[in-house]
Parts: structure tokens; C-alpha cells; sequence
């Protein structure tokens, strides 16, 4: 029996040898391909006492950039029909109807007021993830093409209106992408010194605009009538 369990632990740490030296091999042999497979993997960083592990850290950072760009865009709409009730308000007479509207008017206040400190937030971790966030996506998008959200709308006829303006304004090779249920008004472009140069323009109308490497952004568009389908839902 301690014969049989000292067998095994000796076979275990011949395995555990033969493994490590392949490892080893993998990295000699194929330096790049296997730093790609750990930026994918979500390893930040390689030493020999072990791996820093960074999980998902770049898809995480684009879904919160897309939450910010929708709830910006949520936050307007809301803001222009509180505006519609204060201006309806004074044609209407006192009484339970004028009531309804100063309570909605005062909630939508408060709402908005909330929704300024969920973007902070959002924008305090986007921002703490930035220069790491940037490294991944370089590596990973390496000869890739870029894009540049500039909007996200609920329906394709706002989406269709921002893309509009973004021709009318020189941003190039605009198309809307549906993603997460939001139709995203993105400039697709080959470098990122192009798409930094476009999101100084389109930062003109939307500070919160951002640059996405479309690998990983949208890796399977599907072309619908009008748009093109990411397939993330």
C-alpha cells in the first residue's frame, strides 16, 4: 500500500516536470501566439513566481461603456419630456391633473439626479481600468479594425437620425450596429490613430463617446435591413 501511494506521487511529479518544461517550450517556441492566448484568457501580467489574472476585464470594460452611452441617451429623452410637463403644467387648471404632472415633474427630477451618480460611477471604474483596459485591447486587436460609438437609441429611426449628423459632420464610414438591444451609431476605421482623431469630432456632441476594437465589440455582424445584427443580446 505505501508502496502503491509512493509510486503515485512519484508519477505525479514526473507529470507535473514533463509539464512545466512543455510550458516552458510553448513559450520559447511561440512567444506571441501564446501571449495572445493569456491577454484572451484575461493574464495581465507574467512573472515566474506566477500570473496576475485580470477576468474579462475588456469585455467588462466595453459593456459598461455601452450602459453609459444608453443611459446618457435614456437621461436625455427623460430630460426633454420633463421639460414637455413643465410647459403643459401651466395650461393646466388646478386640480388632481395638474397635481399628477408637478409629482411626475418632481420624480423625474430626483431620477435624473440619480442617474448623474450611477454615470459617475461608471465613469470612476471606466476610468481606474483605463491604461490597463487600453493594453489588452491594443494586443488584442493587433492589426484589427476600430470603432467609435457615438450614440445608442432604442429605435433604428434615432439611430438613422444621429447617423445623419455624424455624415454632415465628416465622421467616416458610419453604421448602425444592434447590440444588447440598442441600436449604436459606430465610424469603423483601420488604425487607432484614425479613431482617436474621429472621436475628437463625435466627442464634440457626445463627450461619452469611446473607441472599440471591433473583434471584440461586435465579432459577428450579421447584415439586416439597415443595420448590422451583433448578435449579443
Amino acid at each position: 500500500m505505501a508502496n502503491g501511494l509512493s509510486n503515485t506521487k512519484e508519477i505525479i511529479a514526473i507529470l507535473k516536470d514533463v509539464l512545466i518544461f512543455l510550458l516552458i517550450m510553448l513559450i520559447l517556441i511561440f512567444p506571441s501566439k501564446f501571449k495572445d492566448y493569456l491577454l484572451a484568457a484575461g493574464v495581465t501580467k507574467v512573472n515566474w513566481g506566477g500570473v496576475e489574472w485580470q477576468p474579462s476585464l475588456a469585455s467588462s470594460d466595453l459593456n459598461l461603456k455601452d450602459a453609459k452611452l444608453t443611459i446618457g441617451d435614456l437621461s436625455h429623452r427623460l430630460d426633454s419630456s420633463n421639460r414637455l410637463l413643465i410647459r403643459i403644467k401651466d395650461f393646466i387648471p388646478n386640480g388632481p391633473m395638474k397635481a399628477e404632472i408637478v409629482s411626475a415633474n418632481s420624480k423625474n427630477v430626483s431620477t435624473l439626479s440619480e442617474i448623474k451618480n450611477v454615470q459617475s460611477a461608471i465613469q470612476h471604474t471606466i476610468s481606474s481600468n483605463a491604461v490597463i483596459v487600453n493594453k489588452v485591447q491594443d494586443e488584442l486587436n493587433n492589426g484589427g479594425v476600430w470603432g467609435v460609438v457615438f450614440a445608442s437609441d432604442a429605435s433604428i429611426e434615432a439611430a438613422q437620425d444621429e447617423i445623419r449628423y455624424a455624415k454632415s459632420h465628416n465622421i467616416p464610414n458610419t453604421s448602425i450596429y444592434l447590440r444588447h438591444g440598442s441600436y449604436a451609431s459606430v465610424s469603423v476605421v483601420n488604425t487607432k490613430d484614425e479613431a482617436n482623431q474621429v472621436l475628437k469630432k463625435a466627442g464634440i456632441r457626445r463627450s461619452d463617446a469611446f473607441i472599440v476594437p471591433m473583434e471584440t465589440w461586435c465579432p459577428n455582424a450579421n447584415s439586416k435591413n439597415g443595420y448590422l445584427d451583433c448578435s449579443i443580446r
